[in-house]
């Protein structure tokens, strides 16, 4: 044929012919070895795991790391510091750190990952143990602890009894103290005998063990939940000894039962817990009330999920500290998942005057501390100061946590006394809102973490001080006095408890600090406003 085609053809001709031919014989090739195109994404695009939806490694698919979710983008040019603590490479640091702590005797799995980005020696840990069941209020697991060798150590890798307990009990080292049996002899005289056949791993079972902080405090709190985010994270991202992600989106979200250790209240983000199960949470302590969670988490084997503690949380350990960091994808990922489970978009309500310039003022007035004296007369003087801008201020602890979502969404400018409701600078739209922080005088030290957080989400930051107000009969509660009073124990080496203390400031330094954050947003957005 070639050679027919050489005596019939011109060089040009053939070559022309060669070009076309090339590109159909490839198409032949492939449509022969991939029957599909799903196939040939499968064999040939790396598993991005999308949360919601993704190709997972095929089933025996035993490779290397699995990758990011694909609701982390790139990372960007950052310090090493930033990189370590507020990019995704903070979740692939704790992917290459694990260590299988349970020996090969074992007919249970406990594999941890260990974090380090404090200032000290301590690590922050995550676990999930496999194998357990729910045996007289605690979860049981039959594992002989192996200390790590010397090349796990050099990993930064730390024995097991070395696994941290944080404040107001919690934290891995709480809960295997308190929930998790660790059977160290023969699993025929230890582990209960499981109902059901064992050897089926699909659907796989996960229970998450949670011990709160506290249910209201909204840092603490999302702190907390974004810690449990990137727990799901890491274990998306790693592989199990079957080759399978520890853990599987979406096949494993209908199977996975977030389990309340404490007995607080429910409080407003009691729902957020759901996230990335599904399901309402249970407390352990009411599992009667649950007989068929009961009955499975006694008959069938177990994936526990160990998370790391809302105080491991890089941002809460950066809060007193100017960083230098100016973005975290870290933080766009959460606070985007957050209000994508609220199916709050910025098309979600149709705006009646999108142009005007929204300011919420926090009100503390539900929380009995730290407000500003005079507060409405100062909002009064920003509106004479601003025409046609819309001032809101709202006590957050009266209103549903999605409603405080939603204001926020729609928020230019926030302002309020430090205090975790500024904790909502992580939902301000980026790039075209502005935060202001009023501090009290007689913090020990400047906070750091509100502007570190707006920095991160490349909104505008503008900070000011506020003065106690003196309750001592003598002055009368006079601002006057109240001036004098910190002056007088500044000096000699005291402080106010700022934690208690209600503050004023003065109208025209309240106006000039929110104002500027108000002309920092103008001609941005849908604002337009001349500069002279």
């Amino acid at each position: 044929m070639i050679l027919l085609l050489r005596g019939i053809l011109g060089p040009k001709t053939r070559r022309a012919v060669v070009l076309a031919v090339i590109p159909v014989l490839v198409l032949l090739v492939l449509l022969f070895q991939y029957p599909s195109p799903r196939d040939f994404v499968e064999r040939h695009i790396p598993d991005s795991l999308s949360w919601s939806s993704g190709f997972r490694p095929k089933d025996g698919d035993a490779g290397g790391p699995l990758p990011l979710p694909n609701d982390y983008d790139p990372e960007e040019t950052e310090s090493a510091f930033c990189l370590d603590r507020f990019s995704p490479k903070y979740l692939t640091n704790l992917r290459d750190t694990s260590i299988q702590y349970c020996s090969t005797p074992s007919s249970s799995e406990l594999t941890c990952f260990h974090s380090h980005v404090s200032g000290n020696e301590n690590r922050d840990t995550l676990c999930i143990g496999d194998g357990s069941v729910l045996d007289l209020g605690t979860f049981a697991l039959s594992c002989q602890i192996r200390q790590p060798n010397a090349n796990e150590t050099a990993r930064g890798i730390i024995p097991f009894d070395r696994i941290r307990q944080y404040w107001y009990d919690t934290g891995p080292r709480y809960v295997f103290d308190h929930y998790v049996d660790i059977k160290t002899t023969a699993d025929s005289e230890t582990v209960p005998a499981a109902t059901g056949n064992q050897t089926d791993v699909s659907p796989r079972k996960f229970t998450l063990l949670l011990k709160r902080e506290g249910e209201a405090n909204p840092w603490h709190c999302l702190m907390e939940i974004w810690s449990m985010a990137m727990t799901f994270d890491v274990l998306r991202m790693t592989r199990d000894d079957a080759g399978q992600p520890f853990y599987r989106v979406p096949e494993d979200v209908p199977n996975t039962q977030v389990i309340i250790l404490d007995d607080r209240a429910d409080g407003p983000y009691w729902h957020l817990w759901k996230l990335f199960s599904g399901r309402e949470p249970i407390r352990l302590a009411k599992m009667h009330e649950h007989p068929d969670m009961e009955r499975l988490l006694t008959g069938t084997k177990q994936r526990i999920i160990v998370p790391l503690a809302g105080a491991a949380n890089p941002f809460w350990q950066n809060d007193w500290e100017v960083r230098d960091c100016i973005q975290s994808v870290l933080l766009r990922v959460f606070a985007r998942r957050v209000l994508r489970h609220y199916k709050i978009t910025t098309a979600t309500k149709k705006e009646t005057n999108p142009a005007a310039l929204r300011v919420t003022f926090l009100d503390r007035s539900g929380a009995g501390n730290r407000n500003l004296r005079g507060q409405q007369s100062l909002l009064e003087s920003l509106k004479r100061k601003f025409a046609g801008i819309e001032v809101t201020a709202v006590d957050f602890a009266a209103i549903p946590f999605e409603e405080q979502l939603r204001m926020i969404h729609r928020t230019d400018v926030l302002v309020g006394v430090h205090g975790a409701g500024l904790t909502h600078t992580m939902f301000l739209r980026a790039g075209v809102t502005a935060v202001v922080e009023i501090q009290p005088r007689d913090m020990p030290a400047a906070y750091m973490g509100f502007r570190n957080m707006a920095n991160m989400k490349g909104i505008g930051y503008f900070r000011a001080h506020a003065d106690p107000i003196s309750e001592d009969p003598v002055g009368g509660d006079q601002v006057g006095a109240g001036a004098k009073k910190l002056e007088r124990d500044m000096d000699t080496g005291k402080r106010e408890s700022w934690h208690t203390e209600d503050f004023y400031m003065k109208e025209d330094s309240f106006v000039e600090v929110v104002g500027a954050a108000i002309n920092s947003l103008y001609n941005k957005n849908m604002h337009e406003h001349d500069a002279t």
